[in-house]
């Protein structure tokens, strides 16, 4: 990530700086590459290993990092999505973001993806929460009325006043102190769990997403003791190695075909970095189209055309309007097309 596409100091996440942890992970990679015969022909093969594994952890989690600056990730899968419910770009066009749709469900679109009030949900991903304020009520209303006042969520049953819903109150964390908008690899990949539990394979999270196949905090008490309890009286010991191993492999060689898209989605070795690159260019595509009289190096992204489609699409589907905005629908799908065009699925995970 270089050029306009880099970090800046002011992206933080859990209060610590992202530039720095780049910084760091960076020069362990310099160093590690530096280092002749690290490899499993001249190491050992638990030794190399790690060395390995620690570093994709890194990239994985200081990757998911960057998705939170200034929403963009989100943002162009929404967008993606809009143009999906248009039927102007199916599924099978851009698998890559099909899936990450998919494993990011929960994160981007807070349940199942959405098929009308989509800039709610977008609002509500952003951060944006429901302000509540209280309404004065005529003061001369008989006690059966106050009475209804409070049952409807007065504070008090003489105040005169009761709550009613007012607006969306911005929130510029962009999911990073939220657990539940944040871009964590731990709630899509059981690697990423393992190494955000330091490889305990005996913990509740872990059992719940084996034998319950619950995914990292949808897990009820109820799931781990049920997965505790096939666990224990299983008859076969090494049968729970086997399962853990089972699932661990297909998150590495789930296999990407180059000829057939459709084909494996290895998550665990998902290149965060590749994928901001890529939102990052989309945007600037669809920013050049929708504003051409801007000199390039003085532009700046934005979100006002995500946020045009995504009015013009609840329009459209809600049946209010035909589709407007069809020129700037026009420019998003041609965005999509010219960007991932030229890619393969194969660019977008580590080799490992």
């Amino acid at each position: 990530m270089t050029g306009g596409n880099g970090l800046c100091r002011c992206l933080r996440v859990d209060s610590h700086c992202v530039l720095d942890y780049v910084g760091v992970f960076q020069n362990y990679l310099l160093k590690f590459k530096s280092t002749k015969r690290f490899d499993i022909f001249y190491s050992a093969s638990w030794t190399a290993g790690n060395h390995m594994l620690y570093a994709l952890t890194w990239a994985s989690t200081l990757g998911a990092y960057t998705w939170h600056r200034g929403s963009f990730v989100g943002t162009v899968l929404y967008t993606y999505h809009c143009l999906v419910l248009l039927k102007v770009l199916q599924p099978s066009d851009i698998p890559l973001f099909e899936k990450i749709c998919v494993a990011f469900e929960d994160t981007v679109f807070r349940g199942q993806r959405p098929k009308y009030n989509l800039c709610s949900c977008y609002n509500l991903w952003l951060g944006s929460k429901v302000d509540f304020t209280k309404r004065k009520v005529h003061s001369n209303r008989h006690h059966h009325q106050n009475m209804h006042d409070h049952a409807q969520g007065g504070d008090n049953i003489n105040s005169g006043r009761k709550w009613s819903l007012r607006a969306l109150k911005e929130d510029k964390s962009n999911g990073a102190e939220d657990a539940k908008r944040s871009f964590t690899p731990c709630k899509v990949s059981l690697f990423a769990l393992l190494a955000e539990k330091d490889f305990v394979a005996d913990d509740d999270d872990v059992l719940a997403w084996l034998y319950c196949n619950k995914a990292y905090g949808k897990a009820s008490f109820k799931d781990v003791h049920r997965a505790r309890t096939l666990r224990d009286h299983d008859p076969n010991p090494s049968s729970f190695l086997a399962r853990l191993q089972n699932a661990l492999v297909k998150e590495f060689r789930d296999n990407h075909n180059d000829d057939n898209d459709e084909q494996g989605f290895p998550v665990g070795t998902l290149n965060y970095f590749a994928v901001y690159d890529v939102c990052m260019e989309i945007l600037k595509h669809i920013h050049g189209a929708e504003h051409p009289h801007e000199q390039e190096k003085n532009a700046a992204i934005c979100s006002c055309a995500s946020r045009r489609l995504l009015r013009a699409t609840d329009l459209y589907l809600n049946g209010t309007t035909g589709l407007k905005e069809v020129e700037l629908v026009r420019n998003c799908e041609r965005a999509f097309r010219e960007v991932m065009g030229r890619r393969k699925m194969g660019e977008f995970f580590w080799d490992i």
